[in-house]
């Protein structure tokens, strides 16, 4: 064996035995911060790693992640924001789901208080699979723009976690249908003058590729943070060849008129498009507040209609706070 042979084989193996430690010394910290005295979340708090020197700030709902791909030994973790003391963590004493309550400047220094509750999943205007088992379909909004439904949370300052939507699948008519479907799913402040959906915050591009008729959407990667209590999470439909949905029908037409005026009728083919996905219904007693777009920019009711009355859209979110 030639000496640079032997090398490169001495090199290798030095390096597979350092890779468990690499891949041990990367870590994922991340968590909340608030004020101590009002409990609101605290924005612009730069969290960093001290002898890593990296750092990351938290948004405007306290939240912050921060990789670290080769964390130092006996490293600290430094909380620092003007208004409020500066606080150190040791990441030997990091818990997953840091929950931190951080003291202003302006007031006596109390003990910093740091639990590991866990973040609650809370599932808002839920529908089960049996809620839709009937299989209604209510329309595929091809005249449309969009359809919009109202969450309300227990408080604001949350993570959207998912989203379930139950839709109609395609049916096997004489004319095929492609099985692919795409939309847009959007989250909308909202408006507050007129309680309809208003500005829009987060909007993710959804594909659809079989005939599941219960779809959850993860969202835990897009890192979506709510502020308000109250927020739109709507459907917009995509008005493409991809998403067409060809129906045939027949349709009495004039064939002829007789002598005395008379009409002689005959049923004719008829094509009709259409766009979808096409949403599911649940009948509720107190449906939640939901709006369809009638242009690109008018909203109007969706379940005030007499024939929408009592009708609830299959649509429900899972926050995380």
């Amino acid at each position: 064996m030639s000496s640079q042979l032997f090398k490169i084989i001495l090199l290798a193996i030095s390096i597979a035995c350092c890779l468990p430690f690499i891949v041990k010394g990367q870590a994922i910290y991340e968590g909340q911060i608030v004020d101590k005295n009002t409990e609101m979340a605290v924005p612009g708090v730069t969290v960093r790693l001290l002898k890593e020197k990296i750092g990351v700030n938290t948004n405007d709902q306290g939240y912050f992640v921060l990789n670290s791909s080769n964390t130092v030994p006996n490293d600290t973790l430094v909380f620092s924001s003007v208004g409020y003391h500066t606080f150190q963590l040791p990441v030997s004493a990091y818990k997953d789901n840091l929950f931190l309550l951080l003291h202003p400047s302006n007031t006596e220094l109390d003990e910093v208080s740091i639990t590991n509750r866990k973040l609650k999943d809370i599932r808002l205007n839920r529908f089960d699979w049996a809620d839709i088992a009937t299989d209604r379909e209510i329309t595929t909004f091809s005249t449309n723009y969009a359809f919009a439904k109202l969450f309300t949370a227990p408080n604001g300052n949350m993570v959207l976690k998912n989203i379930a939507l139950g839709r109609k699948r395609r049916e096997h008519k004489p004319l095929k249908t492609n099985v692919n479907v795409r939309f847009l799913l959007r989250v909308l402040r909202v408006d507050q003058q007129t309680g309809t959906p208003g500005s829009v915050l987060f909007t993710k591009t959804v594909s659809l590729h079989d005939d599941a008729k219960l779809i959850r959407i993860d969202l835990s990667d897009d890192k979506v943070v709510i502020r308000d209590s109250q927020f739109y999470i709507s459907v917009e439909w995509l008005r493409i060849p991809y998403n067409e949905k060809i129906g045939l029908s027949q349709s009495p037409k004039v064939r002829k008129v007789t002598k005395k005026g008379g009409d002689i009728l005959e049923n004719v083919s008829d094509y009709r498009i259409s766009y979808l996905p096409v949403l599911l219904a649940m009948y509720k007693k107190k449906p939640a507040v939901s709006w369809v777009k009638i242009d690109r920019n008018r909203w109007k009711p969706f379940n005030s209609a007499t024939k929408s009355s009592g009708l609830e859209i299959a649509l429900s979110a899972t926050v995380h706070h």
